[in-house]
């Protein structure tokens, strides 16, 4: 068994042309996608690791920083960087209330806030309101200086046994039912996502490999923990390509998801149940999802009238 991280360094040595996702370049679809390979994906990390490194130096004690961003690749980036530099990183919903993400940032004993505009306000006045006088607010570079950025390899040597108790990563509760509560997950925690579901008969095989090697439509947000498991894990453990819509302010709306799916070969898709519903109601849409391998969705069950009609032609799972 390997980390997430050392599957992705390998397979960037293995296959570096192999495409890690495909992402719209403007809110205007007719801009066209660009898509990222494995080895870009990997420069882009050593790159920034180097920078964090630089500039603030490694946690020998996997403290924590926060991104908080528009919904691109860039959580991708800082997520693994942050590891290689022995940080976790928090992912603060730009949805929150400031009294919930203060709360998130105490409890976690954040030490800096990184952020990509249009996020620059939301991060300074969490900088104002924070108990903390050492919390560092600081920008990241935009997503194209990543990708472009040439770097010799951040050195990660830690094998699965060594690393599988290692914090990576902070999401946090919906706050439903009071202040949201921050969740640490570890290595192991992701790594079990590669293991094979054991078959319980009557039932198709509930484990994520259904997407491997497969092109599918991740609307997720990446602060989510659905939005780790499209952005960065999927990709990395069934060696699949993520589509990702235009990084607009608000959820990705119905139609949208429909140009995309009318530009882009589009096997799957992983989302949340309102995205499908909204899909269906848009002119054209129900044909796309029924032609699709799979659709996965979690958070809520699926409105019957939907359901009942993509069972008849695909495979409808819940994770």
């Amino acid at each position: 068994m390997q980390t997430i991280l050392e599957t992705l360094q390998n397979q960037a040595q293995d296959e570096p042309e192999r495409i890690y996702a495909s992402y719209a370049l403007s809110p205007d679809l007719s801009d066209g996608f660009r898509d990222v390979t494995v080895g870009e994906v990997l420069r882009a990390i050593d790159a920034f690791a180097w920078w964090l490194h630089n500039g603030w130096g490694r946690s020998e004690d996997f403290g924590t920083v926060a991104y908080i961003g528009p919904s691109d690749l860039r959580y991708a980036i800082f997520f693994f960087a942050a590891i290689k530099c022995g940080y976790k990183t928090l992912f603060i919903s730009p949805l929150n209330s400031f009294e919930a993400s203060k709360s998130i940032l105490e409890a976690t004993k954040c030490q800096r806030i990184f952020y990509a505009p249009p996020m620059g306000q939301i991060a300074k006045n969490l900088q104002c309101i924070a108990t903390s006088d050492t919390l560092d607010v600081v920008q990241i570079g935009s997503l194209d200086e990543c990708l472009a950025a040439e770097s010799k390899p951040y050195p990660y040597e830690k094998t699965f046994e060594e690393a599988k108790w290692d914090p990576v990563v902070v999401i946090h509760t919906s706050g439903t039912t009071g202040l949201p509560k921050p969740m640490t997950m570890n290595f192991g925690f992701f790594s079990t996502t590669s293991e094979p579901v054991p078959p319980v008969p009557g039932y198709k095989d509930g484990s994520l490999k259904w997407f491997e090697r497969r092109t599918f439509l991740g609307p997720f947000p990446p602060f989510h923990l659905g939005g780790v498991y499209t952005m960065m894990t999927i990709p990395v453990y069934f060696e699949a390509t993520i589509v990702i819509p235009p990084a607009v302010p608000g959820a990705v709306s119905g139609k949208v998801l429909v140009d995309i799916m009318n530009q882009k070969k589009i096997e799957a898709m992983f989302c949340s149940t309102l995205p499908i519903e909204q899909v269906m109601q848009v002119p054209g849409g129900p044909d796309k999802l029924r032609e699709m391998h799979f659709i996965a969705f979690a958070g809520a069950p699926l409105p019957p009238w939907v359901g009942d009609d993509l069972s008849k032609h695909t495979t409808v799972k819940t994770f």
